[in-house]
């Protein structure tokens, strides 16, 4: 692939010192030369600026906007504007990306001929990093299937149809992310990437998901989770209601009226439950065919979200009876209500099934081998993809 083909790439920039630098960098550093590099210093107070001004200095293919503080739509806007590119990308300030990120996805984009291209990323919080890739790879052509497409991964998506709404992980046309971006408010300040995926789907017809990750999300601490529940489940209320509205405008809004709603408790749930100051349990995965287990004494493996979501909801039935709850991570749980063993201990108790705990195939199986491997009859184990609430 020659780099005849210019990609612009918008920076939003606020008071980000200490991250700058090296998102700077790894854009400079990118194994597709062809750039526009666009850094939108959106009014900072600290030295961001500054130092965007002297990287300018350094790389001919860096553009520096200064303006007074609006916002970061206004931001964007501001660099699309000035972007001339035939393909846009975005990158936050304060994260980073791998070096062959844009090369990768142009490539995808070309050969496969489409509107934006889809990729999952890196979230890196303390010092774990997590991938978020939850889709499977290829070509959607969904010319005359875009509430279908909305509704299977964006509004009711499952766990392995799920695509981030995050405008960063993606690659785009210029004309279609040009149009869509716009219809954005100035002042939405919470949701906006989800508006902006919305309108892209509506307005194209072909989307390339790659499952594979470039963009390093850095998960910082002064987030809005901790703006306290009640300011977040406010902000909540307000995307539902634009999403309502511009659904409305595509003249689908019926059809998406029942998605839309459980989009809407589910994300008040979420948010609150991950609200720092705020502690509750609430179920959100269920065992399906709970009745199957009714009259069966129970070993349950697996202590994390799933598993306790099972515990709770095994343990509102008299007609079940979790004798055993296991994890190979047995130390890293301690719970009040029920002590957590390590597998190997299972051939101690008394139990009919073996049920597996976690949202995965791929994980069950893994686990499943570990299990027969410690000597539990294959017979006895027992995965089923976990139900979700919604």
């Amino acid at each position: 692939m020659d780099e005849e083909k210019l990609i612009s790439i918008i920076v939003p920039v606020y008071n980000i010192e200490q991250y700058i630098e090296k998102c700077i960098l790894s854009i400079i550093n990118q194994t597709y030369n062809n750039l526009q590099i666009i850094l939108v210093d959106d009014g900072s107070t600290d030295c961001s600026g500054q130092i965007c001004d002297v990287y300018m200095e350094k790389d001919q293919r860096i553009q520096v906007i200064h303006q007074k503080n609006a916002g970061l739509v206004c931001a964007r806007k501001a660099g699309l504007k000035k972007a001339e590119g035939e393909f846009i990308g975005f990158v936050d300030g304060d994260d980073y990306i791998d070096p062959n990120m844009y090369f990768e996805m142009l490539q995808d984009m070309l050969l496969n001929d489409v509107d934006f291209v889809h990729t999952g990323y890196l979230e890196e919080r303390n010092s774990s990093v997590k991938l978020r890739a939850d889709f499977e790879s290829g070509v959607y052509d969904i010319g005359n299937a875009k509430i279908d497409f909305l509704r299977e991964y964006i509004l009711e998506a499952s766990s392995d149809k799920s695509l981030s709404y995050s405008i960063w992980s993606k690659l785009f046309k210029r004309e279609l992310i040009e149009r869509c971006y716009q219809k954005v408010p100035n002042e939405q300040s919470y949701g906006e990437d989800l508006l902006t995926l919305v309108f892209c789907i509506f307005e194209c017809n072909r989307i390339y998901l790659k499952k594979k990750a470039y963009y390093h999300y850095i998960y910082r601490n002064d987030s809005m989770t901790n703006m306290g529940w009640l300011p977040v489940a406010l902000k909540t209320g307000d995307l539902y209601k634009c999403l309502k509205s511009q659904l409305e405008n595509y003249k689908c809004s019926a059809e998406l009226e029942s998605s839309l709603n459980k989009w809407f408790q589910l994300h008040i749930i979420e948010n609150v439950l991950s609200m720092q100051d705020i502690h509750l349990d609430m179920q959100r995965y269920f065992y399906p065919d709970v009745s199957t287990l009714f009259g069966k004494k129970i070993a349950l493996y697996g202590a994390g979200v799933v598993g306790k979501d099972y515990y709770v909801q095994l343990c509102r039935y008299v007609q079940c009876k979790v004798t055993v709850w296991v994890d190979k991570n047995a130390s890293k749980y301690k719970y009040e209500y029920h002590a957590i063993v390590h597998p190997d201990q299972l051939s101690k108790y008394d139990y009919d099934v073996c049920i597996i705990a976690v949202n995965r195939q791929s994980l069950a199986d893994r686990i499943k081998y570990e299990l027969i491997e410690y000597g539990i009859e294959e017979s006895k184990i027992i995965w089923k993809k976990p139900e979700y609430l919604r």
